[in-house]
């Protein structure tokens, strides 16, 4: 696989961008039902998997 593995070349070309609002990190033990659709990041750790979605604001 070809890329950049210069690290302090990568680090000079990014250009990240901030996705706005609020999200919540939680961890699951199965992502039997998770609807991915609504999946920002997905981390697969030795103890579980950790989910980051969006927050959904209620109304009072």
């Amino acid at each position: 696989m070809e890329g950049e593995v210069n690290l302090n070349n990568i680090l000079k070309n990014l250009n990240p961008v901030l996705n706005e609002g609020k999200y919540v990190y939680c961890t699951v033990d199965h992502i039997d039902d998770i609807l991915f659709s609504k999946v920002l990041f997905l981390f697969k750790e030795t103890e579980s998997i950790t989910v980051v979605v969006k927050k959904k604001m209620q109304k009072n």
